[in-house]
């Protein structure tokens, strides 16, 4: 049975994102500052091995960029995504969600 990275890279891009914005918040001080939005981590591109159609891809790698406004330490963003990532290497049977029985 393989493993759809593409699907994977899915989901974790979609864990990491929603945890990303749990602990990097619109920050009070943005809007006396005049700031349009708050800090964002948004994926910009995707990249997976070609193959046929019906192949399931061996790897992908998704890329992107986060944006903070001066109100966070990036240091400490760093930290906190990278601990995301390993969270999710270490669970990935039960804290990635599939999509379906052969996902």
């Amino acid at each position: 049975r393989g493993i759809n990275s593409f699907e994977l890279a899915s989901e974790s891009m979609a864990i990491v994102q929603r945890r990303f914005y749990e602990d990097f918040p619109q920050h009070p001080k943005e809007e006396p500052y005049g700031f349009a939005t708050p800090s964002t981590m948004k994926p910009t591109q995707v990249e997976c091995a070609r193959g046929a159609l019906n192949q399931l891809p061996p790897w992908t790698t998704i890329s992107g960029d986060i944006r903070l406004t001066p109100f966070y330490d990036v240091a400490v963003v760093v930290e906190k995504v990278n601990g995301y990532i390993q969270e999710l290497n270490e669970g990935m049977e039960t804290k990635i969600p599939t999509r379906g029985p052969c996902s």
